[in-house]
Formats: C-alpha cells, structure tokens, sequence
C-alpha cells in the first residue's frame, strides 16, 4: 500500500520546513483590511495538498468567510457528519491574518516584502502554528474526539470581530 503524502512528508522529516516555507510565503504577501483573500488561499492550497482526504471527509467542514477568514470544524468521531452549526462539546483555536500598516526593515531575502505592509505582529507564524495543529488534529481525530467532539479553527481577520462570526444554538 502506497504512503499518503502526509506520511511521506512525516517519514522524510519534511513538514517543518514545508511549514517554515508557508510562512515565508504568507510573511512576504502580508494584507491588512477586512479581506485576505491571498491569505486564505494559501492556507486552502496547502491543506488540499498536504491533507487531501479532508476534500472528501465526512468529518471535515471547510467554510469561507467573506474573503475575511476561514472556519474549519474537524470532528473527532469518524461516523460524525459536518454541519454547519456543531453541537456538542467542543473546542476553538483561532489565529489573526491580518497585516500592520508598517514597512518591513530588513535585508533579508526570506523576509522582505514590497508593500508597505507587514506581519510585524506575528500573524503569519500564529496561522502557520494553527495550520500546524490542524494537520495534528484531522489526522488523528479518533484520539482528540477523547477531548471534545468538535474542533474549530478560526482564521480571521482581527480579534474584534470573533463573535460576529456565526451564530450558535443556545
């Protein structure tokens, strides 16, 4: 039986730099603002690469949220199905996306960045850690559905919009 990309990636000792290289790559493109559209397609583009058995998972809910963010719900139960609002015990992680209106001061190839913008505030290595455990999480959900039934990741713009992100069933 053929190795999963993931497992490869795990065997080969691979994926710190695989995410060291995102974070390059969300570091040099930062944006600030109500919309990260550039953002969110890079953490969407590694997950379908890196997990792609989340495309097809039952336990596995990916939601958009107005080029401003992403929710993603992982269900630790194998037989769970995704909805959109979750019941049950559950637990959310969330990181920031958004950018300072501050120019990067840096010689350094890996860091600089064009705009006028950067991620001085850390947002880029708080989404990177968030997408780290993620990956944890979906691949080894049978153990953390232990915890809580439901995980919830949020990727957003700005902490002061948190609670305006969905409603919840009382």
């Amino acid at each position: 039986m053929k190795a999963s990309k993931w497992e490869d990636i795990l065997c080969e000792s691979k994926l710190l730099h695989i995410l060291i290289d995102l974070r390059k790559k969300i570091h040099r493109d930062p944006e600030v603002g109500l919309q990260q559209p550039k953002t969110i397609k890079k953490i969407k583009d590694f997950l379908f690469e890196y997990l792609p058995k989340c495309a097809q998972s039952d336990n596995f809910k990916i939601k958009e949220i107005e080029q401003s963010g992403l929710i993603i719900d992982v269900w630790g139960q194998s037989d769970a199905k995704a909805t959109d609002i979750p019941e049950g015990k559950g637990i959310a992680f969330r990181a920031e996306l958004d950018a300072l209106k501050i120019k990067e001061r840096t010689d350094l190839v890996d860091y600089f960045s064009t705009s006028s913008y950067s991620h001085m505030s850390g947002h880029d290595g708080h989404t990177v850690s968030l997408v780290w455990f993620l990956t944890v999480v979906f691949n080894n959900a049978h153990l953390f559905s232990k915890v809580a039934e439901f995980f919830e990741f949020i990727f957003r713009k700005t902490l002061f919009d948190l609670f305006s992100i969905r409603p919840r069933k009382q």
